[in-house]
C-alpha cells in the first residue's frame, strides 16, 4: 500500500475559486499570483547606503573630485593632474580614472584616507605592482599615519596571505621609502609612471 504525501500547498480560503470546496478542482502548478511587494522585492533607485553621496552625481563634478583625489596620490598641484596623469597612461585612461576617483568610492565617509591606503597597497602588491606605482600609495600611506612599523607589519601579514615573492617585492620598497626619503620629500613630480 502507498502512502500519500501531505500537500505542501496551502489552501485558498473557503469559497474562493478552485479550493475544491465550492466544486472547482484545486489548482495545479505554482501559482500565478506574485507575492505582495516587500522590502526583498521592491527597489528603491533613491535609497543610499548610509553616508553614501548621492548615485546622480554630475560627471563634472565627478571629475573634479577625481582631479583632487588623484593631486593627493600623485602629490601635484590639480592644475597639474590632467598633464601629469595623461603623460603617464595617455589622455582617455587618466579621463576615465578622473571619475572613477570621483565617485563614491574614494569619498565614501566610511572609509578613512588610511584605510583606502591599506586597500590599496594591498591590491597593489596581490597584483605584483612594484616601482612607482607602489611608491607613489606607500608615500601616501605615509602621509595619512601609515609609519614604517605598520606597513612592515602589513607586508608580513600580506606575505602568509600572497606569498613570500610579492609581499617581499612591496617589503623592499617599504624599506626604499623609509631608508631614501625623509617625510618632507615624497614628491612623485618627476616621476614618468604612476
Amino acid at each position: 500500500m502507498r502512502r500519500r504525501r501531505p500537500s505542501t500547498r496551502m489552501p485558498a480560503p473557503a469559497g474562493a475559486p478552485g479550493n475544491g470546496l465550492n466544486g472547482s478542482a484545486p489548482p495545479r502548478g505554482p501559482s500565478t499570483t506574485p507575492p505582495p511587494p516587500t522590502e526583498c522585492h521592491t527597489m528603491n533607485t533613491r535609497r543610499e547606503p548610509h553616508g553614501a553621496p548621492p548615485a546622480s552625481l554630475a560627471s563634472d563634478d565627478r571629475r573634479e573630485r577625481g582631479i583632487s583625489v588623484y593631486a593627493e596620490i600623485l602629490d601635484v598641484p590639480e592644475s597639474e593632474v590632467l598633464a601629469t596623469f595623461s603623460a603617464r597612461v595617455g589622455l582617455p585612461f587618466a579621463e576615465e580614472q578622473l571619475q572613477a576617483a570621483g565617485g563614491a568610492s574614494w569619498a565614501h565617509p566610511a572609509l578613512t584616507g588610511r584605510d583606502r591606503d591599506v586597500a590599496v597597497i594591498t591590491a597593489l602588491t596581490a597584483q605584483g605592482v612594484s616601482g612607482d606605482r607602489l611608491a607613489t600609495h606607500l608615500r601616501q600611506a605615509r602621509q595619512h599615519g601609515l609609519g614604517e612599523d605598520a606597513l612592515t607589519a602589513l607586508m608580513t601579514l600580506l606575505a602568509s596571505y600572497l606569498g613570500y615573492p610579492r609581499a617581499s617585492l612591496a617589503m623592499e620598497a617599504v624599506q626604499d621609502l623609509f631608508n631614501t626619503d625623509s617625510p618632507s620629500t615624497g614628491s612623485m613630480r618627476n616621476s614618468s609612471s604612476a
